[in-house]
């Protein structure tokens, strides 16, 4: 009776409990998804304005996207996201940002987002922009930083080198919060360069408190990472980032 019993249990006992919430989740983004489109294309053509936009749809919409960007779903954030693009200009490279953060979780993720990077590249670096277009710096900082989080330190430097090109170009991304930890993440995670170097050496003589902070948040996230015992070149890395900060003026 016994070895019967265990028999016919065995078989139904649920080798992957994960399986049925993955195929129910996979089907009610896909609805969400559906309905969004739906909704889209009933509404009137939004006019583009210089500015973003906020109206109760784009906050859902905008919820939606982060959701869907924090577990992952890189196709379907960008689809969703791609519905207020018009209406909020930064949303395309928050998105790609986000996504960037869940490569680790992801596979296959970091080049979806390369690849986005890559092709929406052109309008990060177009010159038509005014010297003074706070949404193309706003641009230029978040695909930066989505670009360094999946190690793509090159691209990286190449939009820090266009920002560089701006009006201020420092002054924003340092006295935001939000940019200020984004900038900083950037510097630490490309390394040593000559034009991130020049932005720690003149933060804390040109923008007072904020450059503090600033110098503050690349420190702390850089000993984190490079004081190794057993990295020797780590070390160095961090010694020389010491000697760019020793050698800032008053």
């Amino acid at each position: 009776m016994s070895t019967s019993f265990e028999t016919s249990t065995t078989p139904t006992a649920p080798k992957s409990p994960d399986a049925p919430a993955r195929v129910e989740r996979s089907t009610l983004v896909q609805h969400a998804l559906e309905f969004l489109l739906a909704a889209q294309t009933q509404q009137d053509q939004v006019q583009l304005e210089d500015r973003a936009v906020y109206r109760p749809d784009s906050w859902l919409i905008q919820k939606c996207w982060e959701a869907l960007a924090d577990a992952g779903a890189g196709a379907e954030t960008l689809s969703v996201a791609s519905m207020v693009a018009q209406r909020q200009p930064l949303t395309w490279v928050q998105a790609l940002h986000r996504l960037s953060r869940q490569i680790d979780r992801k596979l296959g993720l970091a080049d979806l987002v390369g690849q986005e990077l890559h092709r929406y590249q052109p309008q990060l670096l177009t010159a038509n922009s005014s010297r003074d277009d706070v949404v193309a710096r706003d641009r230029l900082v978040f695909a930066a930083a989505a670009a360094a989080t999946i190690g793509d330190d090159q691209q990286a430097l190449t939009l820090l080198e266009r920002l560089d090109q701006f009006t201020e170009p420092w002054e924003r991304p340092i006295v935001t919060p939000e940019q200020r930890l984004l900038l900083a993440d950037i510097c630490v995670r490309v390394g040593l360069h000559p034009l991130s170097s020049a932005v720690i050496s003149n933060a804390l003589r040109r923008y007072s408190d904020a450059g503090a902070q600033f110098v503050l948040l690349v420190t702390t996230a850089a000993a984190s990472i490079y004081v190794r015992p057993s990295s020797r070149r780590a070390w160095r890395v961090f010694s020389a980032w010491a000697s760019t900060l020793f050698a800032t003026p008053p």
